[in-house]
Formats: C-alpha cells, sequence, structure tokens
C-alpha cells in the first residue's frame, strides 16, 4: 500500500506555488466579484448620481370606460345611450434641476469617490486573502508529504521489528506477547499512515477547491520550502502599517462618516431649484348630443398658463 501511494506521487504532475497563484488569481470566485464590484463602483462615480445634472422625466397616461346615459329632453323625449364611451389622455415631459442644496451634491461626489477607493481596497484586500490561502495550503502540503514519507519509514522499522520478533519467537527466545506487541506497533505505526494520507487528500482538495478546478485533479508539490532571509520585522512593521488593506479601509470609513456628517448638515439649507414641464391633456366625454366633443391641451412654465380648445 505505501509503495502504491509512493508510484501516484511520483507519476503525478508536478504543481509550484507560482502555478496555484496564478490559477487562483485567474479563476477563484470570490475574486471575480470583488473585481466586478470594484468596476460597479468605478462606474458609479460621475457627477449625475451625485445630483449636479438636472433629471427629465415622462409621464404618459390613458383611462377608458363606458356609461349608460338617459337623456329628457324639453319636448318630452328621451335619448338614450346604453354603452357611452368616455376616455382622457394625459401626457408630458417635465425638467427639474437642483442648483443649490446646502452643497450635498459636492459631498455626494466626495463619498462616490471614498467609496470607489474602498472597493480598490477591498479587492486588494480579497487577492491578497486568497493567495495567503493559496499559500499556507500549498505549504501544509509539502509538510504532510514530508511526514508521509517519515511514516513510510516509521513502518518499515515495525516490519523488521515484527520480523524479528517472529524469527526469535520461532527459535524460543521471547514469547508470542513479545511478537504480538510488535505487532500492534506495526498495525498503530499503519493507522497513523492512513491519517496523514487522508488529510493529505483533503488538503490537496482543499488546493484544489481554492484554484476552482475539478477537486479530483491530482498533482505533486515541490519538497522545498523557500524562506526569505533578508526580511526584517522592522520593514514589515512599516509596510503594514502603510500598505494593509484592514488599516487603509478604517482610515477610508472614518472619511465617509466625516461626509455623512456634511450630507446631514446640508439639511438645514434651503433648496434652489428651477423646474419647466410640459402637460397635454385629450377628453373625449360621451357623445349625449352630436358635437359635444372636445380636446383640451394646457402648457405651463414655471408658473400656471392654460389653453383650451374645443372641436
Amino acid at each position: 500500500m505505501a509503495v502504491t501511494a509512493t508510484v501516484k506521487a511520483q507519476t503525478a504532475p508536478l504543481l509550484t506555488l507560482r502555478e496555484a497563484v496564478e490559477i487562483a488569481l485567474k479563476n477563484n470566485y470570490n475574486i471575480v466579484l470583488a473585481k466586478n464590484n470594484k468596476a460597479i463602483a468605478q462606474n458609479n462615480v460621475t457627477i449625475g448620481n451625485a445630483g449636479f445634472l438636472p433629471q427629465v422625466t415622462g409621464s404618459f397616461s390613458q383611462n377608458n370606460s363606458r356609461q349608460r346615459i338617459e337623456q329628457t329632453r324639453s319636448d318630452g323625449t328621451v335619448n338614450s345611450i346604453p354603452s357611452a364611451k368616455n376616455s382622457s389622455l394625459s401626457y408630458g415631459p417635465a425638467l427639474n434641476w437642483t442648483i443649490f442644496d446646502g452643497f450635498a451634491m459636492f459631498a455626494n461626489y466626495d463619498q462616490l469617490k471614498q467609496l470607489n477607493e474602498l472597493s480598490a481596497v477591498s479587492t486588494h484586500d480579497t487577492v491578497l486573502s486568497t493567495t495567503g490561502d493559496v499559500i499556507l495550503t500549498y505549504y501544509d502540503l509539502i509538510n504532510q508529504y514530508e511526514q508521509l514519507k517519515a511514516q513510510l519509514g516509521v513502518m518499515e522499522i515495525s516490519r523488521t521489528q515484527l520480523r524479528y520478533a517472529n524469527d526469535k519467537f520461532s527459535v524460543g527466545t521471547v514469547s508470542k506477547l513479545d511478537v504480538l506487541n510488535a505487532q500492534v506497533s506495526l498495525n498503530t505505526d499503519t493507522a497513523q499512515y492512513l491519517k496523514l494520507q487522508q488529510q493529505f487528500k483533503a488538503s490537496k482538495i482543499r488546493l484544489n477547491q481554492l484554484m476552482v478546478r475539478d477537486l479530483q485533479t491530482d498533482f505533486t508539490v515541490a519538497d522545498t520550502i523557500v524562506v526569505d532571509n533578508n526580511m526584517r520585522l522592522g520593514d514589515v512593521i512599516s509596510a503594514a502599517q502603510t500598505q494593509n488593506p484592514t488599516i487603509i479601509s478604517a482610515q477610508i470609513n472614518k472619511r465617509i462618516a466625516d461626509i455623512n456628517l456634511k450630507q446631514v448638515q446640508a439639511t438645514r439649507y434651503p433648496t434652489v431649484g428651477v423646474g419647466a414641464g410640459y402637460t397635454g391633456a385629450i377628453t373625449k366625454p360621451p357623445q349625449v348630443l352630436p358635437g359635444t366633443g372636445c380636446t383640451r391641451v394646457k402648457l405651463w412654465v414655471n408658473g400656471i398658463y392654460q389653453h383650451f380648445r374645443r372641436v
């Protein structure tokens, strides 16, 4: 069983740490989602979303109904309309432009820029976290593989001890208890090897999951962990204070909180805006008598002005 496991490890393709990181950065879903969120935040940084530009809206509505009408004329005759149709149509565009809102639009624009920066930092944090998980899992595989090889040596020693115990028992120099103890030691070492083997397979599945590929894809890892001996604690602390995404995110959130205060203070000022619009309406009442239909058109710009036309 041990020889078979060693042969499989030697025939599987080698996966280097660089290749594992590159595959994860390309396929990992968390990174893809973070990049999409970053693109959305970047597209939101516009003066239109901040409230600088005017708003143009349009409306259109139509109502139809049917009524039963009976009209008694002065001569006593009755005019009956069993299904009189009544319809109305209204439409028109409108433009509203806020000129002053207590500088809230400037605060909104600053907030959009800070949110875009925060999204970029969050994306960077996701990339670093994913890369760190890949590196830790890869180095853990190296450690587990070395433990497997060491355990194979322990099992070989236990087999040798069991063979010696059997040989001694056959010539009568030891008792059966010594043979059984040697057998128990071999069984314990074998169980430990199987446990390590399962952990090794689970770590492989974990690394395949981080790289977003088939979980059963087999591969081998390098047998050496590269250590950078040039790293200094002072440099690491200095870099963490200026480049750590958590610290940078906290700084950006503080600026966003200051901007929120400006937005609240802006509500204390009056709002000044201009508007213009056009409204048209066409009404067709029931034709009780011939020629009683009418059309009405209303026009307004910064005030009220109405014009009616009958047809």
